[in-house]
């Protein structure tokens, strides 16, 4: 099993170098966001969703997001990565924020 799994990384890895370093931008994104919609699908499975509709909406809220990250990347400006470092900072600490010392 490890055999197989490193046979597919070496194969794997020059497609992946080739995806970061010669496609274009736009290309790379829509390889990212097939690859995240891949991940929420085994998610899905793995949460036990799989045959409730809420799954299927999930992948569907997921693809909808990343359409719209997609379709307003070229009006992102060094800003947003401002707004969104705050908004994790404080989605990651709040919780903790009401923790007696």
């Amino acid at each position: 099993m490890l055999k197989h799994r490193v046979i597919t990384a070496l194969l794997l890895l020059p497609l992946v170098m080739a995806a970061i370093f010669v496609a274009p931008p736009s290309w790379f994104l829509i390889l990212l966001a097939i690859i995240l919609l891949g991940g929420i699908w085994e998610y899905r499975r793995l949460a036990g969703v799989s045959g409730h509709p809420g799954g299927y909406l999930m992948v569907f809220v997921q693809a909808a997001i990343l359409a719209g990250l997609f379709w307003c990347s070229d009006q992102w400006n060094t800003g947003i990565w401002v707004y969104l470092s705050i908004a994790c900072m404080d989605v990651n600490v709040r919780p903790f924020a009401s923790l007696p010392p």
